[in-house]
């Protein structure tokens, strides 16, 4: 940029445009001239001119008269640096994006036109709703400011860490993923739910865990525990539903593992809580057979808590044929 000071005008030269980037440093370098417009090499202010540079800008919109000038910052947001040769700097970092005027004064006196400058949001950054902001873009998050101080070469915007997600505009931090979900891949919109048999429970997992024997999960809620299998059913771990107990096996508690083995001489059906004595005539017992009656003279027995159809004067069991002794 250079800045004539001849007199009363002088003018802006931008050689880029005037393309700034929101929350980034810009140094816009100008030069001080003389009244014959050759440049003044000496540093301002000195013992005989006094004088300081002072940069002032403000947002424009659309409609604004650049040569406006209401609502200029206060001279401390610019600062205003010598380089050398009479060539001085104007750092400033802009705060949001938009049209941009920046005003040039010589001690008192306004020095040229104001200059036009276009502020945008910075790679992975858009504008937020209204214009006034810059937002990290869903699945990213600000850099810490810290980190960008001390590296500057880093984005403004990073993914989000995995076990969090975020899926809107903004410059929020990514949220954790709650308990009964999961998330095992960076830069994320939503998290996971724990699949079918498995469960989280803490936030920000980036994995679920199997349940545990004698539980289960059915994946169609969020699941931040498993549950206990009911009596009659078990399960070996990592199960989405509990199998029930086969014929000949019993379970009478919740939360069980594995089935029990019937007792000699007693009979369990399939998903019982209890074995059953054999040949005590009870409903459980009866005949699948059409013809017959109740008392017909054929029975059961329990092989290995099995109910069968071969003991006399008792009933037999359905689908077990009844047996002639």
């Amino acid at each position: 940029v250079s800045v004539q000071t001849v007199a009363r005008t002088s003018h802006w030269a931008l050689m880029d445009g005037g393309r700034i980037i929101v929350g980034r440093t810009r140094r816009i370098p100008f030069q001080a001239r003389d009244v014959d417009g050759l440049p003044v090499l000496h540093q301002l202010p000195t013992y005989r001119d006094n004088r300081r540079f002072k940069v002032f800008y403000r947002r424009l919109d659309p409609a604004s008269d650049p040569a406006e000038t209401a609502a200029w910052s206060p001279p401390e947001a610019v600062r205003v640096a010598f380089v050398g040769g009479g060539v001085y700097a104007a750092a400033w970092v802009p705060g949001a994006p938009g049209n941009v005027s920046l005003s040039l004064q010589l001690g008192f006196e306004a020095v040229g036109e104001p200059l036009l400058l276009e502020a945008h949001c910075p790679p992975l950054k858009r504008e937020t709703m209204g214009g006034n902001a810059c937002g990290c873009i869903p699945a990213y998050e600000p850099t810490p400011a810290d980190i960008l101080f001390n590296n500057p070469e880093l984005p403004v915007c990073l993914r989000c860490p995995v076990g969090t997600v975020k899926d809107v505009l903004s410059d929020e931090s990514c949220s954790p993923c709650l308990p009964g979900f999961y998330q095992d891949g960076p830069g994320q919109t939503a998290c996971k739910r724990c699949a079918p048999g498995s469960f989280g429970p803490a936030t920000e997992l980036t994995e679920c865990m199997a349940c545990d024997a004698g539980k289960h999960t059915n994946g169609l809620d969020a699941q931040a525990a498993c549950t206990d299998c009911t009596p009659g059913s078990y399960s070996t771990g990592g199960a989405s539903v509990c199998p029930l107990c086969p014929a000949g096996l019993y379970s009478d508690a919740p939360g069980m593992a594995n089935c029990l083995s019937c007792p000699t001489s007693q009979f369990a059906l399939r998903g019982s809580t209890t074995c059953y004595q054999c040949g005590e005539n009870k409903p459980v017992e009866r005949t699948a057979e059409l013809s017959g009656s109740p008392d017909a003279m054929y029975g059961i027995s329990c092989p290995n808590g099995i109910l069968n159809g071969t003991m006399p004067f008792h009933w037999c069991p359905p689908p077990t044929r009844r047996n002639h002794m």
